[in-house]
């Protein structure tokens, strides 16, 4: 990757996935998490050190322990032409979860979404 994920903002969520998620997913195909550890480890990079991207008019940010299948999901539909995403207030802010629907796609419970407006 040219430039590192946590200096650049993209412009969308797909300039986003194609820059930073595609080449890991590439790289390594059974890796769970953008961070490289394994589920449930404290997550070693900075809060959102996993890059950042505008979408709705807005830049969010990318927690390292979100799970490359559910960022894969919310591409695909994307592509389609769906909007992967629902907006869900936090205490300090707001967070990007994925629709119900995609999310009862995922082969686990939990969708280990961790994106927040920065």
């Amino acid at each position: 990757m040219p430039m590192s994920p946590r200096n650049e903002v993209f412009n969308s969520y797909a300039e986003y996935y194609d820059n930073v998620v595609r080449p890991i997913r590439d790289k390594s195909p059974t890796q769970l998490r953008l961070d490289g550890l394994p589920p449930g480890a404290d997550t070693d990079s900075p809060w959102g050190g996993f890059g950042r991207f505008r979408h709705l008019g807005r830049t969010w940010a990318v927690d390292g322990d979100t799970r490359i299948e559910a960022l894969h999901t919310a591409y695909e539909a994307l592509q389609l032409g769906s909007e992967p995403f629902r907006e869900e207030p936090t205490r300090k802010g707001s967070s990007l979860k994925l629709t119900e629907a995609l999310k009862a796609q995922l082969e686990y419970r939990s969708e280990y979404v961790y994106i927040y407006e920065r």
